[in-house]
């Protein structure tokens, strides 16, 4: 199995006046922009997948639907709970389990969250996952604790510049 960790893009800061609710709090402008910048070189690295699963928080939900689009995967994409407030690496585990062994799956999500699943799935200390940071993860058989190996980790700016766009 092949897991995939992105952070969402960039998003609006916290204003309880302008969102009373964190959840809502949308991509900026310049996020969604360096978002489908940076979908373009998942593109490239030829990058696809059997799943698109996303936090039901705006900026995740959003960041995912980017990449959906630019990789033509829009009918991959669902929303889970499981990768928002209600955040678990067990049940995801579980949830996890469930899927074929050779499955391929993008789960796009938040911070503190991406930098400690790749640590409980590799035994390595959590990775600092900025805003639209990538990471693989593979595995020989379901995801588990420390029975994965990271293959890559590519920042923003990295995923950009496979796509072609100008720093």
């Amino acid at each position: 199995m092949e897991i995939y960790l992105l952070r969402h893009a960039i998003a609006a800061n916290r204003d309880p006046g302008k969102y009373p609710r964190d959840e809502d709090r949308p991509l900026t402008g310049r996020g969604a922009a360096r978002q489908r910048e940076a979908a373009l070189g998942m593109a490239r690295l030829g990058l696809e997948f059997d799943r698109i699963v996303a936090s039901p928080l705006a900026r995740a939900r959003q960041t995912a639907e980017i990449v959906a689009d630019v990789l033509r995967a829009k009918d991959k994409l669902e929303i889970n709970g499981l990768l928002g407030f209600e955040f678990s690496m067990e049940a995801l585990d579980r949830w996890l389990s469930g899927m074929p062994a050779d499955s391929r799956i993008l789960l796009v999500g938040h911070e503190p969250d991406m930098g400690e699943l790749a640590a409980h799935w590799t035994g390595a200390n959590p990775l600092p996952f900025k805003k639209g940071a990538l990471c693989k993860i593979v595995f020989s058989r379901a995801p588990e604790a420390r029975g994965g190996a990271i293959e890559w980790f590519l920042e923003p700016g990295h995923l950009r510049a496979i796509g072609g766009a100008a720093e």
